[in-house]
């Protein structure tokens, strides 16, 4: 598969591209065009999957990292492509305060996402009001929070936190 990559976006046209692109949850429909992001076209170049041109020339992931404010969207990607590759589909989580909605397998066109995800390198501090305003607001649109939590190594740990009432 051929696509573009323009400012910060990649944007795929082949009609049949599109269609089994989106069936699998990657990018956003605009117009009769494919549009994904930055993460999901890297995951996509790594797989071999698409190839990505600007200007007619290749695009390569170097090309790609040099797009981006390259530790926070390296911190991302990681755990991107780890739930990726464990087969879930990732949406944006800005809206949410996170960094992904997390969709489980086949539920992208059907169902509402049930985690919201937010990756933080393995020195991050968290102040409790700030941990209780993400969980309030993960439970009030009925989703559940995971930090995901990148050692310096690359190895991420996943921690689901939650508010229990007695």
């Amino acid at each position: 598969m051929d696509a573009r990559l323009v400012e910060d976006k990649i944007i795929v046209e082949d009609k049949p591209s599109i269609d089994r692109l989106h069936q699998k949850g990657f990018g956003k429909k605009v117009g009769d065009k494919l549009e994904l992001s930055l993460l999901e076209g890297l995951f996509l170049l790594e797989r071999e999957s698409l190839k990505i041109l600007e200007n007619k020339k290749e695009v390569t992931r170097e090309d790609v990292l040099k797009r981006v404010d390259e530790k926070e969207f390296v911190l991302r990607y990681r755990v991107y492509k780890d739930l990726r590759e464990r087969g879930y589909i990732l949406k944006t989580g800005f809206k949410f305060g996170a960094h992904f909605r997390v969709y489980e397998r086949g539920e992208f066109l059907t169902e509402h996402s049930k985690y919201l995800v937010h990756a933080v390198p393995e020195n991050y501090v968290i102040s409790f009001p700030e941990m209780a305003r993400a969980v309030r607001l993960t439970q009030g649109v009925k989703k559940k929070i995971m930090f995901a939590v990148v050692d310096d190594e690359g190895d991420i740990t996943y921690y689901s936190v939650e508010r229990i009432t007695p």
